[in-house]
């Protein structure tokens, strides 16, 4: 990925964080893979998320990694300059930031430079359920 954004050119604008996902047993030493991507041009800031996410990480981490990428979307919305300061200093927990850099972002979209990457959207795998433990539709 590093060579991506090594090849990607000057700065244009765009700017990207990654956000490694370190499991538990790997906290101290910082070993992990990149997750997320987060870039942003101008006021607007899109979300990728790996293609194999849910592989990557571990079964106690899901519900975590789901709630996290709810509020960063829900964010990205609301307060995407906020949103993305925040992530760009991220130190605590299974989420950190990895890198920040700016890249050119044409001819070649994060898709062709990132292809392990896609946009993200929320799908929850876990029920919800309502105030009476029963489960509702999501």
């Amino acid at each position: 990925m590093a060579d991506a954004l090594n090849q990607a050119g000057s700065d244009t604008g765009a700017r990207i964080c990654t956000l490694r996902y370190c499991k538990r047993e790997s906290l101290e030493s910082g070993a992990g893979e990149v997750i997320f991507l987060v870039i942003k041009r101008g006021d607007k800031v899109t979300l990728y998320t790996r293609r194999e996410l849910n592989q990557l990480v571990a079964h106690r981490d899901q519900i975590f990694i789901e709630e996290l990428l709810a509020d960063m979307i829900q964010r990205a919305e609301a307060s995407p300059d906020e949103l993305f300061e925040h992530l760009c200093h991220l130190g605590v927990g299974p989420v950190v930031t990895d890198s920040v850099r700016s890249f050119e972002t044409h001819p070649n979209s994060p898709g062709a430079l990132f292809p392990d990457y896609f946009p993200a959207e929320f799908r929850r795998s876990y029920p919800i359920a309502d105030d009476n433990g029963s489960e509702v539709d999501h």
